[in-house]
Protein backbone atom coordinates (compact mmCIF):
# COMPACT_ATOMS: atom_id res chain seq x y z
CA UNK A 1 0.00 0.00 0.00
CA UNK A 2 1.24 3.52 -0.74
CA UNK A 3 0.25 7.16 -0.34
CA UNK A 4 0.09 9.72 -3.12
CA UNK A 5 1.03 13.37 -2.72
CA UNK A 6 0.92 15.96 -5.49
CA UNK A 7 1.36 19.69 -5.16
CA UNK A 8 0.89 22.44 -7.72
CA UNK A 9 1.02 26.21 -7.65
CA UNK A 10 -2.05 28.16 -8.75
CA UNK A 11 -0.73 31.30 -10.39
CA UNK A 12 -3.84 33.35 -11.20
CA UNK A 13 -7.26 33.97 -9.72
CA UNK A 14 -8.79 32.66 -12.96
CA UNK A 15 -6.91 29.38 -12.57
CA UNK A 16 -8.04 29.33 -8.92
CA UNK A 17 -11.65 29.76 -10.02
CA UNK A 18 -11.31 26.93 -12.56
CA UNK A 19 -9.90 24.53 -9.96
CA UNK A 20 -12.48 25.52 -7.36
CA UNK A 21 -15.30 24.94 -9.88
CA UNK A 22 -13.86 21.56 -10.91
CA UNK A 23 -13.17 20.34 -7.36
CA UNK A 24 -16.61 21.43 -6.15
CA UNK A 25 -18.12 19.76 -9.22
CA UNK A 26 -19.73 22.98 -10.43
CA UNK A 27 -18.05 22.26 -13.79
CA UNK A 28 -17.61 18.71 -15.10
CA UNK A 29 -16.16 19.44 -18.53
CA UNK A 30 -13.68 16.96 -19.97
CA UNK A 31 -13.25 14.56 -17.08
CA UNK A 32 -14.35 11.07 -18.04
CA UNK A 33 -13.14 9.67 -14.69
CA UNK A 34 -16.02 11.24 -12.76
CA UNK A 35 -19.02 9.00 -12.13
CA UNK A 36 -21.82 11.58 -12.00
CA UNK A 37 -24.09 9.14 -10.15
CA UNK A 38 -21.65 9.24 -7.19
CA UNK A 39 -21.12 13.01 -6.92
CA UNK A 40 -23.55 13.16 -3.99
CA UNK A 41 -21.06 11.03 -1.99
CA UNK A 42 -18.35 13.73 -2.11
CA UNK A 43 -17.60 15.68 1.06
CA UNK A 44 -16.21 19.22 1.35
CA UNK A 45 -15.92 22.08 3.80
CA UNK A 46 -18.17 24.03 1.40
CA UNK A 47 -16.07 27.22 1.27
CA UNK A 48 -15.99 29.35 -1.89
CA UNK A 49 -12.20 29.28 -2.29
CA UNK A 50 -12.26 31.69 -5.21
CA UNK A 51 -14.08 34.47 -3.31
CA UNK A 52 -12.31 33.74 -0.02
CA UNK A 53 -8.80 34.00 -1.48
CA UNK A 54 -9.62 36.89 -3.82
CA UNK A 55 -10.99 38.86 -0.82
CA UNK A 56 -7.97 37.97 1.35
CA UNK A 57 -5.58 39.19 -1.36
CA UNK A 58 -7.48 42.48 -1.45
CA UNK A 59 -7.23 42.75 2.37
CA UNK A 60 -3.51 41.97 2.31
CA UNK A 61 -2.92 44.68 -0.31
CA UNK A 62 -4.91 47.21 1.74
CA UNK A 63 -2.89 46.39 4.88
CA UNK A 64 0.38 46.64 2.98
CA UNK A 65 -0.59 49.98 1.39
CA UNK A 66 -1.70 51.41 4.76
CA UNK A 67 1.79 50.61 6.12
CA UNK A 68 3.53 52.21 3.14
CA UNK A 69 4.57 48.90 1.58
CA UNK A 70 4.07 47.74 -1.99
CA UNK A 71 1.08 45.64 -2.97
CA UNK A 72 1.64 41.99 -3.78
CA UNK A 73 3.38 41.47 -7.10
CA UNK A 74 1.11 40.79 -10.05
CA UNK A 75 2.84 37.42 -10.60
CA UNK A 76 2.36 36.27 -7.00
CA UNK A 77 1.19 32.66 -6.68
CA UNK A 78 -2.31 33.05 -5.23
CA UNK A 79 -2.81 29.50 -3.94
CA UNK A 80 -1.39 26.00 -3.89
CA UNK A 81 -3.34 22.81 -4.50
CA UNK A 82 -2.35 19.63 -2.71
CA UNK A 83 -3.91 16.33 -3.80
CA UNK A 84 -3.59 13.40 -1.39
CA UNK A 85 -4.56 9.81 -1.99
CA UNK A 86 -3.81 6.17 -1.29
CA UNK A 87 -3.37 3.07 -3.41
CA UNK A 88 -6.35 1.18 -4.75
CA UNK A 89 -5.72 -1.75 -2.41
CA UNK A 90 -6.43 0.53 0.57
CA UNK A 91 -9.71 1.77 -0.89
CA UNK A 92 -10.79 -1.71 -1.98
CA UNK A 93 -10.65 -2.98 1.60
CA UNK A 94 -11.48 0.16 3.60
CA UNK A 95 -14.71 0.35 5.57
CA UNK A 96 -16.77 3.55 5.74
CA UNK A 97 -15.24 4.41 9.14
CA UNK A 98 -11.71 3.75 7.85
CA UNK A 99 -12.36 6.06 4.88
CA UNK A 100 -13.55 8.83 7.20
CA UNK A 101 -10.57 8.24 9.49
CA UNK A 102 -8.28 8.57 6.43
CA UNK A 103 -9.96 11.90 5.61
CA UNK A 104 -9.62 13.18 9.18
CA UNK A 105 -5.96 12.10 9.39
CA UNK A 106 -5.12 13.81 6.10
CA UNK A 107 -6.89 17.06 7.02
CA UNK A 108 -5.06 17.08 10.36
CA UNK A 109 -1.76 16.46 8.59
CA UNK A 110 -2.38 19.29 6.09
CA UNK A 111 -3.23 21.80 8.83
CA UNK A 112 -0.25 20.83 10.98
CA UNK A 113 2.28 20.53 8.16
CA UNK A 114 1.50 23.90 6.58
CA UNK A 115 0.84 25.79 9.84
CA UNK A 116 2.57 29.17 9.65
CA UNK A 117 3.18 28.90 5.90
CA UNK A 118 -0.34 28.51 4.60
CA UNK A 119 -3.98 28.02 5.47
CA UNK A 120 -6.27 25.34 4.05
CA UNK A 121 -9.16 27.33 2.61
CA UNK A 122 -11.10 24.65 0.74
CA UNK A 123 -10.99 20.88 0.71
CA UNK A 124 -12.90 18.33 -1.36
CA UNK A 125 -12.93 14.60 -0.68
CA UNK A 126 -13.82 12.93 -3.97
CA UNK A 127 -15.58 9.58 -3.81
CA UNK A 128 -16.92 9.82 -7.37
CA UNK A 129 -13.77 8.57 -9.09
CA UNK A 130 -12.02 5.17 -9.14
CA UNK A 131 -9.70 5.99 -6.23
CA UNK A 132 -10.99 8.41 -3.60
CA UNK A 133 -8.68 11.35 -2.98
CA UNK A 134 -8.53 14.72 -1.25
CA UNK A 135 -8.01 18.10 -2.94
CA UNK A 136 -6.94 20.97 -0.69
CA UNK A 137 -6.62 24.58 -1.85
CA UNK A 138 -4.23 26.44 0.41
CA UNK A 139 -3.48 30.15 0.54
CA UNK A 140 0.29 30.48 1.10
CA UNK A 141 -0.08 33.34 3.56
CA UNK A 142 2.82 34.28 5.77
CA UNK A 143 4.53 37.46 6.96
CA UNK A 144 7.43 39.26 5.34
CA UNK A 145 10.55 40.42 7.26
CA UNK A 146 8.71 43.65 8.19
CA UNK A 147 5.89 41.66 9.78
CA UNK A 148 3.39 42.46 7.02
CA UNK A 149 1.11 39.82 5.52
CA UNK A 150 2.24 38.41 2.20
CA UNK A 151 1.87 35.34 0.02
CA UNK A 152 4.81 33.02 -0.52
CA UNK A 153 4.36 29.68 -2.25
CA UNK A 154 8.14 29.36 -2.18
CA UNK A 155 8.14 29.47 1.61
CA UNK A 156 5.21 27.05 1.79
CA UNK A 157 6.50 24.49 -0.71
CA UNK A 158 10.18 24.89 0.11
CA UNK A 159 13.03 23.08 -1.57
CA UNK A 160 13.03 19.68 -3.23
CA UNK A 161 14.33 18.27 0.06
CA UNK A 162 11.42 19.91 1.94
CA UNK A 163 9.02 18.37 -0.58
CA UNK A 164 10.58 14.95 -0.07
CA UNK A 165 10.20 15.34 3.70
CA UNK A 166 6.57 16.41 3.24
CA UNK A 167 5.86 13.31 1.15
CA UNK A 168 7.50 11.08 3.77
CA UNK A 169 5.65 12.79 6.61
CA UNK A 170 2.35 12.44 4.76
CA UNK A 171 2.94 8.75 4.04
CA UNK A 172 3.77 8.11 7.70
CA UNK A 173 0.60 9.91 8.84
Amino acid sequence: MFATFNIEKIKTVQELNNRYRHNSRKCLKSNKDIDESKIHLNISNDVDAYSEIKNRIKEINEIRKSKGARSLRSDTVVAVEVVLGASGEFWDNASESERLEWLDTNLTWLNEHYKGAGKVVRWDYHLDETNPHLHAIIIPETTDPKGLPTLSAKKMVGTSRDLEQARTSHAEA
